[in-house]
């Protein structure tokens, strides 16, 4: 699915909220799954307190790419404290005030109070916002844009917005593959048994593999405790000449490595990459520069 036909159906709510989902009758409840204090709306997803740690990562960012194309000074800190603002109170959000000496500012954000803080995140800006950067281009005597600044910027706020979304994901579904953690489980049961029989039928160029402290063993990664396991195993073969049945041998790294279970474990420990970046493309920069008709 495309960015704009994934930001579609989150700003109409055709999406897997649970006030969508509730209508379904897939979900039991239309509330929240992080917080249980508020239906969860699209809206919700991206004011949800439990959205806190991802929206910090990328206000910093916003910022950043705001200093790299030249926005009007204070335009990009009220936007982003306006947006701070809401996500805090979003029933009842407080206008910015760090900018209230400057009357251009204070209006747009009047406006966007009206429009929506949340809109913002969504593409539906206040045009007060196209017009302080367009000034602020005429003052520098630049033949640059504000309305290719700001299409750039709501591109920069579809990427959040889809930040907020898949780390809502990240958090409704972190730990619930129950499969891959209990094969997880019960292969560390196996590492201890084997690690309890000590140096027993394990090739000497191997004791220092066993010679090592269970709870030591037990901290490593899951790939560096699978490869130990397999070590053992082999060793064990090649002393004893006997494999083991073909059920049971290289169990573990069949069902984690190669049954895809260890690329789902990862998944379910691991926030998604943030999307979000102060990075502005090449080809952006050039239709920024150029002057609109």
């Amino acid at each position: 699915m495309t960015r704009k036909a994934w930001l579609s159906k989150f700003a109409a709510g055709h999406n897997a909220v649970h006030a969508r989902l509730a209508q379904r009758g897939q979900v039991a409840s239309a509330l929240c799954p992080r917080c249980h204090e508020e239906i969860e709306t699209p809206e919700h997803v991206l004011s949800c307190r439990y959205g806190d740690p991802r929206f910090e990562e990328c206000a910093p960012v916003l910022l950043q790419w705001g200093k790299k194309t030249g926005a009007a000074p204070g335009l990009m800190e009220t936007i982003v404290e306006g947006i701070s603002t809401w996500r805090k109170q979003p029933r009842t959000p407080q206008p910015s005030r760090r900018y209230a000496r400057s009357p251009p500012l204070a209006e747009a954000v009047r406006e966007q109070q009206d429009i929506g803080w949340g809109a913002m995140l969504m593409g539906l800006q206040s045009r007060r916002w196209e017009h302080i950067q367009g000034e602020h281009f005429r003052n520098q005597g630049s033949l640059r844009s504000g309305r290719r600044w700001v299409t750039e910027l709501i591109k920069k706020f579809w990427n959040t917005a889809w930040d907020m979304w898949s780390y809502r994901c990240f958090q409704v579904n972190t730990g619930h593959d129950e499969e891959a953690l209990n094969l997880v489980t019960a292969m560390d049961r196996h590492i201890l048994h084997v690690h309890r029989l000590g140096t027993n039928f394990v090739p000497p160029e191997l004791h220092s593999l066993v010679n090592c402290s269970s709870q030591s063993l037990l901290r490593r990664p899951v790939e560096a405790r699978l490869a130990w396991l397999d070590k053992i195993d082999l060793g064990r073969e090649y002393l004893t000449g006997r494999q083991a049945p073909a059920a049971i041998r290289g169990y573990y790294t069949r069902r984690l490595v190669q049954g895809g279970l260890l690329a789902r474990l990862r998944r379910s420990k691991l926030p998604p990459t943030l999307r979000t970046n102060d990075r502005a493309p090449q080809k952006a920069l050039l239709t920024i520069e150029q002057e609109e008709e």
